[in-house]
């Protein structure tokens, strides 16, 4: 058997030899980390398998813990535009934890938009060091989402336990899916590389596959955020489309439109914009975020007899207003500045990211996928990538 010889003078040698690498590669390895800490919370984020409770706590605290480390690394953070009226947000849904009908959901959903912010400064900060993989690990996480999602439709999982890209999210029997929201940004990243080296089969072959993403999640929001986000790629004019093509997929998008609003209705079928509007003027500062349902269930917010339940509201300002009510005005103001930076942006050199965020911000207007962790994240991280410095 083995003598352990414990000699201190030794163990310190080793112990500071091992901290003198850390400290020599500090910027290798503080990368890797984020690199590492990005693939597994954007991943989990979209399964919807565990607690959101832990996922959005463990993720907003392993946020702050990388700003430590760029603050220890001697980084000179750099705040991002509007970055402080955001922080000011956050401020006031802390404070709406005190009048909230519910605490439990807007804690989980606070503790969300707070890993949202970290991310959004540590993208800025460090974008550099994730600009040349991001993409690629958006679209190889939508495969393997993608992948989930077909397997489910032969072993018919149960229902996720939180808000999942692949898992049916509704009790109702309604089958909507979310992974035709995030396949509305790989279309884009795909219909983008496309445009600049046309050569590219494995992104020949991501057009069918979003199409029947799009398709099969009966997704209307996906399409037109898409839309949405190729019109901003022409606009911009970085991309240059025949009109030949550009009928082609408006053909398509109109065409899986069309398919998706069978048995849905155009004009009804967000009811719950017209309650969140009603609440306010019952709920002057708000339920709390995460518990839109008191104010769906009030039979005072059933205007014109749209009485039809939900837990969200399917619109990111109405939803932010919702939960600190006219207090809300904050986020509308920090959105429309960040939007219009984005949109009206004279440089080009982050012109995918732009498009990225644009997009989903297009698919939050119509939809609560700005629930699902890693939709919202990517929303930040996508941010963080398209602002100037």
């Amino acid at each position: 058997m083995r003598k352990f010889n414990f000699n201190p003078i030794i163990l310190s040698n080793k112990f500071a030899g091992r901290l003198s690498f850390i400290l020599k590669h500090r910027d290798s390895t503080l990368q890797l980390f984020v690199q590492t800490f990005t693939v597994i919370i954007l991943f989990i984020g979209g399964l919807g398998l565990f607690n959101e409770n832990y996922v959005n706590t463990i993720s907003a605290i392993f946020g702050l813990i990388i700003i430590v480390f760029l603050l220890v690394e001697g980084r000179n953070l750099k705040i991002p535009k509007h970055f402080v009226l955001f922080s000011i947000f956050i401020l006031i849904l802390t404070l709406s934890l005190s009048w909230s009908r519910v605490f439990i959901p807007s804690f989980r959903q606070g503790m969300l938009f707070v890993a949202g912010w970290s991310f959004w400064l540590i993208s800025y900060n460090v974008r550099k060091d994730i600009t040349g993989w991001i993409l690629n690990l958006i679209v190889i996480l939508g495969i393997g989402f993608g992948i989930l999602f077909v397997l489910n439709n032969f072993y018919h999982w149960p229902i996720s336990r939180g808000l999942s890209l692949f898992l049916t999210p509704s009790k109702t029997g309604q089958f909507h899916f979310h992974i035709g929201d995030y396949w509305a940004i790989i279309g884009l990243i795909t219909i983008f590389r496309l445009t600049k080296t046309p050569k590219q089969p494995f992104y020949w072959l991501m057009i069918p596959a979003t199409a029947y993403f799009l398709f099969s999640s009966m997704s209307r929001g996906g399409i037109v955020a898409l839309a949405v986000g190729i019109i901003f790629l022409i606009l911009k004019g970085k991309i240059r489309i025949s009109g030949r093509t550009k009928i082609i997929i408006a053909s398509i998008l109109t065409g899986l439109f069309v398919v998706n609003s069978i048995s849905k209705s155009t004009f009804l079928s967000r009811p719950y914009f017209i309650q969140a509007i009603a609440g306010l003027k019952i709920y002057p500062f708000g339920v709390g975020l995460g518990n839109f349902s008191g104010i769906s269930n009030n039979p005072k917010t059933h205007l014109f007899g749209l009485s039809r339940f939900s837990l969200y509201t399917h619109n990111i300002i109405l939803e932010m207003i919702s939960a600190v009510g006219i207090l809300g005005l904050v986020f509308l103001i920090w959105f429309i500045f960040v939007i219009f930076d984005v949109f009206f942006q004279s440089k080009n050199k982050n012109l995918v990211f732009q498009a990225i965020f644009v997009v989903i911000s297009t698919n939050f207007m119509f939809d609560y996928t700005y629930f699902i962790p890693t939709m919202c994240w990517l929303w930040f991280i996508s941010l963080g990538q398209a602002q100037k410095e």
